[in-house]
């Protein structure tokens, strides 16, 4: 009898933690967030070194991604065959905060660039290395002094 009331409050145990968690696998988050990706986002805001950029260096940037690629352009470029088209990314959602890993391969070396990211609402935020020696940023945020992180804010069109 005790063995069997530690089965039923095990597997009760088990099916009330996998409905909390919503069911979620990693892979099914990272799906669900490729998704939400996809698209043209625009730059609303770019945090560097403390510094917020003036909204004229802000107004035509955008970022597309498409296809676990990645490339910035202008509004109409999102279809165009562009040469920046070699920035490929990884989500991994299931750390906190998120991470974001963006891959450019050129002359045969890959170079990885480490950051965070997360959804707010309609908004995609970013903080990501400005070079691949930079670690991994911890926050969002982009102080004054902090010459290895880069901070982006986006809206989806």
């Amino acid at each position: 009898m005790k063995i069997q009331l530690q089965v039923c409050l095990s597997f009760g145990l088990s099916v009330i933690l996998f409905s909390c968690s919503g069911g979620n696998s990693t892979a099914d988050l990272v799906n669900e967030h490729n998704a939400k990706l996809e698209g043209r986002w625009k730059v609303t805001r770019i945090v560097d070194n403390g510094r917020v950029a003036p909204e004229e260096v802000v107004k035509d940037r955008y970022v597309f991604f498409k296809n676990g690629k990645l490339w910035p352009g202008k509004k109409e470029d999102g279809d165009k065959d562009t040469k920046n088209r070699n920035i490929s990314f990884k989500l991994d959602p299931s750390t906190e905060p998120a991470t974001f890993i963006s891959m450019k391969t050129e002359n045969g070396k890959e170079e990885k660039v480490l950051g965070i990211y997360k959804f707010e609402g309609n908004k995609f935020i970013m903080c990501m290395g400005e070079h691949p020696s930079a670690s991994k940023p911890k926050e969002f945020k982009c102080e004054e002094g902090n010459n290895d992180h880069v901070l982006m804010e986006m809206v989806k069109e």
